[in-house]
């Protein structure tokens, strides 16, 4: 390690932090601070000997702040207020000393991240863009690029025309691609949406082209940063971070090809494929798992038809199948569910399609996407049920479990749920005779309809 001499013996982050706060203002005193702080984390102790200023201090320095989820611009800024303190603690003689060590670093920001969030980069993967044939091609190659671990296109026009299910793909400057599941989905659609070949299209669109799409869909879907060719990696990076990679496996992957990782020396050997797939799956889950959907408007032996027509799901289970006419009163509920395993994408899919003739049941909160039932769960409860009806007792509300009876145009105080103290008017009866159509006038008087458990009314006021 070489070492650079002549310089203070040592400095004290404790006396220089309480010198900036009583001669800078407070807005100016934080960025320094901070800087501060990291030096002294970096470090481990409060008093520094002015020799761990080595000539690799700037190098390592970056490596650890970006450890840290620092971004590039703002590791950029804590050295340069790093820089402009010891620069001050110095005397004249150091200045040439100070200089050496801080060398590489700019005197301006660098550029600004162009990666994207995993909910900007959802939204731009499902965006609708049917009425822009060539910004929904870009499309695809962007979301393969992302998913060969931020792949430039010029290796993507590289590739065989067919690619294998699954394995590796060796590529120049001692790169390789992994196949995920993800890889495949995005050449299956776009070829069946342009009757092309992939990576034909990928040789015959140029760099302006591509840059000049990506920036037009970054418009549309107006998103937090510009859209570029290096969004891809750049987002694939700051995900696998945000996922507990470690920085030196995600530089064996991408190759040092964007600037968060520019510190970074590659390893020899290559990071196992579970990587790839793991950030892939962050953005698209391709892992199958069991989800339930409520029948409205078709019986579920009819959905199950529609599914496998359609390709949609991988397998399904009925849980009641009706041999009379009529079915039992304690079946009502469960003859009309479906449950079916797919992909997270699928269902979300179905969810969209099948509505409002089916149901499928979903998270409430959030962005509400379905609920999947834990496979060992759903095993067990296929397993019962297939022991045989007699054995099982299915619990739903009472068909009397309210006393009541309601007609149109009762008067009626809400005693629970959302709506509890409001007072409506009956509708009508809903086609659930658990149920009673509510009408209520809210802020503002505004009228709304609602359907209410009729355990939940009392009748007069």
């Amino acid at each position: 390690m070489n070492v650079v001499k002549d310089m203070p013996t040592t400095l004290c982050t404790q006396k220089l932090s309480e010198e900036i706060r009583q001669t800078k203002s407070a807005s100016t005193a934080k960025g320094y601070l901070a800087a501060i702080n990291k030096l002294e984390e970096f470090f481990g102790r409060d008093v520094i000997s002015i020799n761990d200023f080595s000539t690799t201090f700037i190098e390592d320095f970056s490596k650890f702040l970006i450890a840290e989820g620092l971004s590039a611009a703002t590791t950029s800024l804590y050295l340069r207020n790093l820089r402009a303190l010891l620069k001050k603690s110095l005397g004249t003689n150091d200045k040439e000393v100070l200089r050496q060590v801080f060398k590489g670093v700019s005197s301006k920001n660098g550029k600004s991240s162009a990666a994207i969030g995993i909910s900007d980069l959802t939204r731009l993967a499902s965006a609708n863009l049917s009425a822009y044939p060539p910004l929904r091609r870009i499309r695809s190659l962007f979301l393969f690029s992302f998913y060969a671990c931020g792949l430039p296109i010029g290796y993507i026009r590289l590739l065989p025309k067919s690619l294998p299910a699954s394995g590796c793909i060796p590529l120049p400057q001692n790169r390789r691609m992994t196949i995920v599941p993800q890889l495949s989905e995005v050449i299956t659609r776009f070829e069946t949406e342009n009757s092309s070949n992939f990576v034909e299209y990928a040789a015959s669109i140029s760099e302006a082209d591509y840059a000049r799409g990506l920036e037009a869909i970054g418009v549309l879907m107006k998103l937090p940063v510009r859209l570029t060719p290096t969004s891809a990696a750049e987002s694939w990076v700051a995900i696998a971070l945000e996922s507990g990679i470690a920085l030196e496996h995600i530089a064996a992957i991408i190759n040092d090809t964007t600037p968060i990782t520019k510190h970074i020396s590659a390893s020899a050997c290559h990071t196992p494929g579970v990587i790839p797939e793991k950030i892939a799956n962050r953005l698209n889950d391709t892992s199958e798992r069991w989800y339930a959907m409520r029948c409205f408007d078709s019986t579920p032996a009819e959905m199950q038809a529609k599914l496998a027509a359609e390709e949609l799901a991988v397998d399904t289970f009925i849980p009641v199948q009706a041999n009379t006419a009529t079915t039992l009163a304690k079946d009502r509920l469960m003859s009309s569910l479906l449950f079916f395993r797919t992909s997270a994408t699928n269902a979300s899919v179905l969810k969209s399609r099948i509505a409002p003739g089916a149901y499928v049941f979903s998270f409430s909160s959030g962005d509400k996407k379905p609920a999947c039932i834990p496979n060992d769960q759903m095993l067990t409860f296929m397993f019962l049920v297939n022991i045989g009806a007699d054995t099982i007792l299915y619990y739903y509300p009472s068909e009397n479990g309210s006393s009541q009876q309601f007609e149109p145009k009762d008067i009626v105080e809400i005693t629970d749920g959302s709506f509890c103290g409001n007072v409506g008017i009956v509708e009508r009866l809903s086609k659930d005779r658990l149920r009673v159509c509510v009408r209520i006038e809210a802020l503002n008087g505004a009228l709304i309809s609602a359907e209410i458990p009729a355990k939940f009314l009392k009748k007069g006021i």
